[in-house]
């Protein structure tokens, strides 16, 4: 079986985490079927017009060609340029992935936009089916970016990549059936994202405080001023408490923690790697999200594997994966709710069985079962059921 990758988002040299969730996706399923990624992105830093850069690694080929937007000075004409230079580059690398290893049988495009191009010009000249494996939010329209306030090209385009796959997959119920609503679609699936269990797995935590920990990097939708409003609030009730933020440090973010009077009650740990987050999740007793909207948020699977509680928002797919059992959720902005939640799992912290948590999610995440529920994906297409 041969499946040629057209990913959307995904590392590269401008922006290291970009899609980092699409690469696990990929590399574990490339644990069963070897994997071939094509990735398009633009570099304003360039010196050339192009750069490729091949790596291989293990069952996995990752192709990234960087390319040098032209800058005219008119918005709308940069826009379209740089639309026609991604298209031809992404053509390029699909055509000459077919000359070099003949027609794959069947093509994955993470998240449909841009990358589904490529699928679709796969499949009018080679008849090759794609399957669209959605992440983004932006279906949303509590995301300010979101799909209804694109241009008509992005929409348009979108809209048609979607319509001529063969299967659609998304990482929530919540987000399949919305794909379903907007496209008018019936061929959805359900993947979760994948974590890798033989890292996020659960370890006795042995604290002098209650430790909270946030992931994130600091986007607005992630709310964190609002969330640190609610933990000055909570410092005036309990004093015995310690967040950990881990992921980029941005100084406007200190200068509130320290008006708020926080500084006692936060350590900044700063961006780390990924293979480092296990050890910042295993030695919290809770994860503390407050996210205007998510889809799936890995953070949340990993803690979770990590038998690590989660506060976090009733949002995007967190009802899914998210219940009395492994954490609690609040309303979206809801401060005062949001203090409620942090003093119920202070308060009650005993009726968490943390190792049970970390049982439950591995069997929903780990890396494995998601690539053979890829597999299992990739068959029935190519077996036309």
């Amino acid at each position: 079986m041969k499946v040629l990758h057209l990913a959307s988002w995904y590392p590269n040299r401008t922006g290291k985490q970009d899609g980092d969730f699409i690469q696990r996706h990929i590399t574990a399923v490339s644990a069963l079927v070897p994997g071939y990624v094509i990735h398009v992105v633009k570099d304003e830093k360039m010196a050339s017009r192009v750069d490729k850069v091949v790596t291989t690694t293990d069952n996995l080929t990752e192709i990234i060609v960087y390319y040098k937007p032209v800058k005219t000075g008119f918005k709308l004409v940069d826009k379209l340029i740089s639309y026609r230079a991604y298209k031809k580059l992404l053509v390029q690398e699909v055509k000459a992935y077919v000359d070099k290893h003949g027609k794959p049988d069947l093509a994955q495009v993470h998240v449909a936009m841009r990358a589904g191009i490529g699928a679709l010009w796969l499949k009018q000249h080679f008849g090759v089916p794609y399957i669209v494996s959605e992440h983004w939010s932006g279906y949303y329209e509590t995301d300010p970016d979101n799909f209804f306030r694109r241009d008509y090209i992005f929409r348009h385009t979108t809209r048609r990549i979607i319509a001529e796959a063969a299967r659609v997959t998304a990482v929530s119920r919540n987000l399949a059936e919305r794909l379903s609503a907007i496209f008018s679609i019936s061929n959805t699936s359900v993947v979760y994202n994948s974590v890798n269990a033989d890292l996020f797995y659960y370890r006795p935590v042995d604290v002098d405080r209650f430790r909270f920990v946030h992931v994130s990097n600091l986007h607005p939708i992630k709310n964190v001023g609002a969330l640190f409003n609610v933990l000055s609030r909570l410092k005036s009730v309990r004093s015995d408490w310690l967040l950990t933020m881990v992921g980029v440090i941005d100084i406007s973010y200190q200068q509130v923690a320290a008006d708020l009077g926080l500084n006692e009650h936060i350590e900044w740990r700063g961006e780390i790697v990924h293979n480092k987050v296990p050890a910042a999740l295993q030695g919290a007793n809770a994860l503390l999200m407050f996210s205007h909207h998510e889809n799936l948020s890995c953070v949340v699977c990993e803690s979770l594997c990590c038998g690590v509680p989660v506060i976090a928002t009733r949002v995007g797919g967190l009802p899914e994966i998210v219940d009395q059992r492994n954490g609690i959720l609040c309303t979206p902005g809801n401060q005062p709710e949001l203090l409620e939640s942090i003093l119920q799992m202070m308060d009650h912290y005993d009726q968490f069985n943390r190792p049970a948590i970390a049982a439950s999610a591995a069997a929903i995440f780990h890396e494995p079962l998601i690539a053979r529920r890829f597999v299992s994906v990739y068959k029935a297409l190519i077996n036309g059921s």
